[in-house]
Order: structure tokens, then C-alpha cells, then sequence
């Protein structure tokens, strides 16, 4: 009976690994692709991200996450009338992922922050920029930045004159609680270039993640939603509790699937075609109310 018994759980060890094995999933590499949202340069135009990659699953069983590796980003020029697309032009393609809300116009360039590892969302990032001779012909990649911390935001001022940009050495394993915060001078052009202005640290437990900021309406600070307060930083190194702050906190003027004038530019998958649709309830980066309570940010923001 006991040598059945053997025989029996070699036959299901032995059925599980040629399943396993068979399983094309498992075994190769495939191509694979996704887009990530993007950002609006005017009412005319979006610039649309798609991630092309490869991946397969993992071989232990209970992970249920796909393995990723090589990925690269191209940058798709969408001109837009109404709520349809007119014409689409591919202006770059770089090694590397940039997630949804990290890419920024910046005056006539853009700003993406680029990820370098396998690991899509990883904390291997850098900084760069996106120049165009002309609207929607081929662009150039250019690294601004590539900070030792992780790189969480790096969000250009309304006049495109600054950055700022937020790191941290703390990980989910290590929380830390410094949140760094670096002014940087960007002159836009066929060749940017960043000039380090001033540098603080902050203390706040939402390390890692993305900090709740906005840059003021003037480009003159940065508001920052803490804990159970919002400070004010200036590109000066100085800081202060905001007795009014932003009842919306929209990093800066543009990195919006939603433009000026209320057009929502998404699609329903990676496969759907895309869609562009009025907003009944829409607001302008410049309309952003001030409030004094700390209760209502959120509240009314589309």
C-alpha cells in the first residue's frame, strides 16, 4: 500500500512539472506592450506613453505577478480635434519604463521620469528631457538627473522655469522618513540644462510613496500636504506652514489626461481604440481654489 502510495504522488509530481513545462507561458519570453497615460501640450495635442516589453510567468506557482525585462518607452504625438485624433506620429523611443503622471511639458520640452531596471516601478530612476526641433518630428532624450535616492517626482514649475524634485533614502523595508527636496533652474532649449538652486529635508511617514503637492499658481513655491498640515517651500530653502493652500493638489499646469478645455483623452485597454470625451465637470490648473481647511482638499476636484 505504502509503495502505491508512492507511486501514486510520483504520478501527480510527475503530472505538475509536464504541465508546468508545457506551459508556454512559463517557459518563453513574449512580447507585450501597455500605455500609459500622458500629458496634454496645449488643446490640440497629447502626448501619449506605450511601454513595450517582455514577459512570461513566474515558475513558483503562487506568484501571480508576470516576470518583465527590456523594456522601452516610445513617445506617441497625438493631434487632436474635437474628440477625435487626426493624425499620430511616433517622436522617440528610449530604453527604460516611465510611469503614468511623471511626464511634464516644460516650456516647449518635455520631462519624464525614466525607470532603468526590469522591474517595472522599481527604484532605479533618472530624470530626463524631451526636446523636439518641431512639434511632432523626432525628438531627443537627454538624462537631467540621476539621483543616488530614489527619485519620487520631479514636477516643473507653471512658467517651466524650475523643477523640483523629491527623493528619498528610505524603501519599504527601511522606512526612514526623509523626504528630500532639491530646486533646480531649468533653462528649456535644443539642450536643457539644470542648475542646482537649494536643498531640504522634511520628515514624513508616507515614505516611499508619492508625496501631495502643487506647485503655487505664481511658479514662486510648493505646496506640500502633510500629515495633518500643508507647508509651504520656497525655491529659496525657506519653509512655512500654509494657513491657505490649493482645495486641489495638481502637481503643476500640465501632466493631465484632462486638458483646459475639459477633453479626456484615455483608452479602455491596452487593445481599445482611443477615446476623447468632454468632461460635464472639468477644472483649469489657474481656477484651482485656496482654502484654509484642511478637510476639504479633494473636495470638487474632477
Amino acid at each position: 500500500m505504502i509503495t502505491n502510495m508512492l507511486r501514486f504522488s510520483d504520478k501527480v509530481l510527475v503530472f505538475l512539472l509536464m504541465s508546468l513545462l508545457s506551459s508556454c507561458n512559463v517557459l518563453f519570453w513574449k512580447s507585450a506592450n501597455a500605455y500609459n497615460g500622458g500629458t496634454w501640450m496645449g488643446p490640440e495635442t497629447f502626448i501619449e506613453i506605450r511601454s513595450e516589453f517582455k514577459q512570461k510567468s513566474s515558475w513558483y506557482p503562487l506568484n501571480q505577478n508576470a516576470l518583465t525585462k527590456d523594456y522601452r518607452s516610445t513617445l506617441l504625438f497625438h493631434k487632436v480635434a474635437g474628440d477625435h485624433v487626426t493624425s499620430t506620429a511616433e517622436i522617440i523611443t528610449y530604453d527604460g519604463w516611465t510611469l503614468n503622471d511623471t511626464l511634464f511639458a516644460a516650456g516647449t520640452n518635455l520631462v519624464a521620469v525614466r525607470g532603468k531596471s526590469d522591474g517595472y516601478g522599481d527604484a532605479a530612476r533618472e530624470l530626463i528631457a524631451i526636446t523636439s526641433s518641431q512639434p511632432g518630428k523626432t525628438a531627443q532624450a537627454e538624462t537631467l538627473l540621476s539621483p543616488a535616492q530614489l527619485l519620487l517626482a520631479a514636477v516643473p514649475s507653471p512658467n517651466a522655469k524650475l523643477i523640483a524634485v523629491f527623493t528619498t533614502d528610505a524603501t519599504n523595508e527601511n522606512r526612514t522618513g526623509r523626504l528630500l527636496v532639491d530646486f533646480f533652474d531649468y533653462k528649456t532649449g535644443a539642450k536643457p540644462t539644470m542648475s542646482k538652486r537649494t536643498s531640504l529635508e522634511l520628515q514624513w511617514s508616507g515614505v516611499p510613496g508619492n508625496p501631495e503637492l502643487s506647485w503655487e499658481k505664481d511658479s514662486s513655491g510648493v505646496f506640500l500636504h502633510l500629515e495633518s498640515s500643508v507647508v509651504l517651500i520656497k525655491p529659496d530653502g525657506s519653509k512655512q506652514t500654509a494657513l491657505s493652500f490649493p482645495s486641489c493638489f495638481w502637481p503643476t499646469s500640465s501632466g493631465r489626461s484632462i486638458s483646459d478645455t475639459g477633453m479626456f483623452f484615455y483608452r479602455t485597454n491596452p487593445d481599445a481604440r482611443i477615446e476623447i470625451k468632454k468632461m460635464e465637470e472639468y477644472l483649469k490648473f489657474e481656477s484651482i481654489k485656496m482654502t484654509t481647511n484642511l478637510g476639504s482638499i479633494g473636495s470638487g476636484c474632477p
